[in-house]
């Protein structure tokens, strides 16, 4: 992780990796349009979900400021866990 160099120090980039993010967003959302098209392993899609909302915990506890979308979208998957489990199909 580099520094992004505008704001404050604690701020960092992605290298201009930020289109890549979007566009994996959209091609998953595309993917799960399609009826039995799985993009990912379950594995690692768990595994990649579990690292972002430990993360995203993390800097919470540590009083880190995050995007209040970022926050939002962590507590909806944490949500969904909860209420549904990784195991349900609906």
């Amino acid at each position: 992780m580099s520094d992004a160099g505008a704001g404050d120090d604690s701020s960092w980039s992605l290298g201009g990796q930020a289109a890549v993010l979007v566009d994996a967003a959209a091609t998953l959302r595309a993917a799960a349009a399609e009826p039995g098209r799985v993009p990912v392993s379950r594995e690692f899609a768990f595994n990649a979900v579990a690292k972002l909302l430990e993360t995203i915990g993390q800097a919470i506890d540590r009083g880190t400021p995050l995007p209040h979308e970022l926050v939002d979208a962590g507590s909806e998957i944490a949500r969904h866990i909860r209420r549904y489990g990784p195991d349900t199909d609906g």
